[in-house]
């Protein structure tokens, strides 16, 4: 007899008779989700909830956020209503959903409890389509006037798909099957929710029942739409990164119901959210339900790092770093043990490797603390690795600050490398610390002969303040009807000549060792001030000589010979024909199709007769390479230049006797002979 007293209690409150259906519909299984709720009921695609395993399971897979909410009602006045749920991405394809649901009853005389725990996997077979399964576990009791009725407990399956429309962006569908099959005794299984009694006997609690439906997100809104046993409409606004409101219409007149509407808000704080969900009702009282969630990305990187290597930076061709390259090449290999610690790119390079079943989309960063923005500088701007590929991806660009293109001495820093996804902004990013050597302004591996020209700093102001003081010389008499550079080179040089030549033990070009190099200005404020011969060797000399032809306005070429080099300057832009026709090609170097004046320039301290005889003789030995300043500059930079420049002392007299000591050397005035003509 008791069992029957429990059945009876049992099928009698089914969630306490006729007069207290839940909310969620007479005979339905109540879901959990407060955003569903407050968008009319929807839930066979639900807005991102951590009760997902009530709603969908297969929304599981797409859910990519751990989360933990709880959730707490007193539906119609009369029941109690509590829930506790969560998710947990099992990979990037597949996520967990668990929640526990108590709803009660109690007055003076009846008191009812349903314990609900269900458990749901989801899983996305391709990018556009999930599937998923939930076990459902339910324990009920009942009591009259203290006196237990009875218990009743068992279990049932669940299913959902969830599709997403490639042709149409931000569509999606959904479908459930809720208490799909239940146990039975003797092996048997059957449809809906059965729940075996204490002491013998069974019962249907739930029914089976299907849902449909769809979900389109476009900008701030989402609409959705579900089809059961009525319709169900839901729209709901993003307000701000802060919160969203919904509007939900539940239709439930076939079931002999009139029309439910519902209203929802989300409030946000950084991690945590509170959901609200009001339900009408049309008999019983109108119910308000709350939940507060807390969420956090998935934590697993886009990739994994199998190797990151920085070369060696130098301050001076910061401009150069920050130019993006034009073509990338991203090269395959086939195990981390390829990694060798050592780079040919300008930059450095990541060994990428993405041991996941989808392709991603990554982005990276370097910072350098001191020496870029505190944010880092991004390295990779966007690069797509397919599912199970090992990439050598090279950095395109690094900027550095001010403070990197000024420093002196050489350091050995520490950089941040950080690796992110870019189509899931959210997700942990990948971190890595590489050892990199910044050295100072005056140190570059000259490998190539262009890179000489980042010292040809033109435009710095001591440069031109010793041009400006110089040029008027230009105009003196005895280089009439020569052309305009190359009386302005013939005087610059003259007004060279208090600088030493030194040899350079380091041998560039050849040994690969990394060169010192002193910047114009250095040579040029030692020249003025410290009543010193300053010294410079073949690069030193070279570029503080082009720099002050190009400050001029004067064109120069670099020129490289075996263990040496030393420029060129043009002056004037006669082709290379004109000047074997009229018989001064011997006086030039033909560079680019034009006519140019070699110049020794560690012969600049004997004179400008001495410095242009020596570079003529300088091409009896073979010319490995030849490049004008300019192309340099475009290829490389220019270093950073100081921010106040230096008054220059000029003795004009001096510089106007050397030069009429230059000009009565007979060599000289053959030179100049031939192209006063």
């Amino acid at each position: 007899m008791c069992w029957r007293l429990g059945l009876l209690a049992l099928l009698t409150v089914g969630l306490l008779g006729r007069g207290a259906p839940q909310a969620w519909g007479q005979g339905a299984d109540p879901v959990l989700g407060v955003s569903a709720l407050g968008s009319g009921g929807t839930s066979a695609v639900a807005l991102p909830d951590p009760f997902l395993s009530s709603l969908n399971p297969a929304l599981a897979a797409r859910y990519g956020h751990y989360s933990a909410g709880l959730v707490a009602a007193r539906p119609f006045g009369l029941l109690s209503f509590q829930g506790l749920g969560g998710t947990a991405p099992l990979s990037e394809r597949s996520g967990l959903a668990l929640e526990w649901l108590r709803i009660g009853y109690q007055d003076a005389e009846l008191s009812y409890r349903r314990d609900r725990l269900r458990v749901g996997i989801g899983q996305a077979l391709w990018d556009w389509l999930a599937i998923g399964a939930a076990v459902a576990y339910r324990v009920e009791s009942a009591s009259l006037d203290g006196e237990a009725l009875g218990q009743a407990s068992g279990w049932s399956l669940d299913w959902g798909v969830q599709a997403r429309i490639p042709t149409i962006s931000g569509l999606m569908l959904g479908w459930t099957m809720r208490n799909w099959m239940s146990p039975r005794p003797g092996g048997r299984w059957s449809s809906g929710a059965w729940v075996h009694l204490q002491g013998g006997g069974e019962a249907r609690i739930l029914p089976r029942e299907v849902r449909w439906g769809m979900r389109y997100h476009w900008e701030e809104w989402s609409l959705l739409l579900e089809r059961a046993e009525g319709w169900s409409l839901g729209l709901e606004r993003e307000v701000s990164d802060r919160g969203a409101l919904r509007l939900g219409l539940w239709d439930r007149r076939r079931a002999g119901e009139s029309l439910r509407w519902t209203f929802g808000a989300t409030f946000r704080w950084r991690s945590f959210a509170v959901d609200y969900a009001w339900v009408a009702h049309p008999a019983l009282e109108n119910t308000s339900y709350f939940a507060v969630r807390w969420e956090a990305p998935y934590r697993i990187p886009p990739v994994a790092v199998e190797g990151i290597v920085l070369a060696d930076l130098y301050a001076v061709l910061r401009s150069y770093y920050a130019r993006p390259i034009l073509a990338r090449e991203l090269r395959p290999y086939e195990e981390p043990l390829q990694f060798s610690g050592k780079t040919q790119a300008r930059i450095g390079e990541l060994w990428l490797y993405n041991p996941t079943e989808r392709s991603v989309r990554i982005g990276a960063s370097v910072r350098i603390p001191g020496f870029t923005s505190p944010r880092g500088s991004e390295v990779v701007g966007s690069v797509e690795i397919g599912p199970g590929e090992r990439r050598i991806v090279p950095m395109e660009r690094l900027l550095l600050n001010d403070r990197a293109g000024l420093i002196r001495e050489d350091r050995l820093l520490e950089a941040e490398v950080e690796i992110y996804d870019l189509d899931r902004p959210d997700r942990r990013r990948t971190t890595a610390r590489v050892p990199v050597r910044l050295y100072g302004r005056n140190k570059i591996r000259l490998d190539e002969l262009a890179k000489l020209s980042v010292y040809v700093v033109s435009t710095d102001p001591t440069l031109a303040a010793f041009v400006d003081a110089v040029l008027p010389l230009a105009e003196d008499p005895r280089l009439l009807g020569l052309p305009r550079p190359l009386r302005t080179a013939l005087v610059l040089l003259t007004a060279l000549q208090g600088i030493s030549y030194r040899s350079d033990p380091n041998l560039p070009y050849e040994s690969g060792t990394v060169d010192a190099i002193q910047f114009p200005a250095e040579m040029l404020i030692a020249l003025s001030e410290t009543g010193e011969r300053p010294a410079g060797d073949c690069d030193d000399m070279t570029v503080l000589v082009a720099a002050l032809l190009e400050a001029a306005g004067v064109p120069t070429a670099l020129i490289q010979a075996p263990r040496h080099v030393f420029l060129a300057f043009d002056p004037g832009g006669y082709s290379i024909e004109r000047a074997q026709a009229e018989g001064w090609d011997r006086w030039t170097i033909a560079i680019d199709g034009v006519a140019w004046i070699p110049i020794e320039t560690t012969a600049v301290p004997q004179g400008a007769a001495a410095a242009w005889r020596e570079g003529v003789q300088q091409l009896q030995r073979p010319v490995l390479d030849s490049v004008r300043t300019a192309v340099g500059w475009e290829r490389y930079g220019v270093g950073d230049v100081e921010k106040e420049g230096s008054s220059i002392q000029v003795d004009r007299e001096r510089i106007r006797e050397e030069l009429g000591r230059v000009l009565e050397d007979p060599w000289l005035e053959e030179a100049l002979e031939s192209f006063r003509r």
